[in-house]
């Protein structure tokens, strides 16, 4: 839907090039995916590596930033 946004096809053109912008979509997709949960799995290696040096109120901080990021992700 981006892409389309992006050149605004006439009706023929969409046609035409619409099975080519979903093939790429769910290519771009399944990246998106496995990019973002090995950026998640870092984040956790990350925090539990820092977790013992951090007091209550960064921890809660660290955790809440990351819960938000993650449930961005999902929409």
């Amino acid at each position: 839907k981006k892409t389309t946004r992006l050149i605004d096809p006439d009706e023929t053109q969409l046609t035409q090039i619409k099975p080519i912008i979903e093939k790429y979509s769910e290519k771009a997709y399944v990246l998106a995916k496995e990019n973002s949960n090995q950026m998640f799995a870092t984040f956790d290696s990350l925090y539990t590596e820092l977790k013992p040096f951090l007091n209550d109120k960064q921890k809660q901080k660290f955790e809440k930033k990351i819960n938000k990021l993650k449930s961005e992700q999902c929409k």
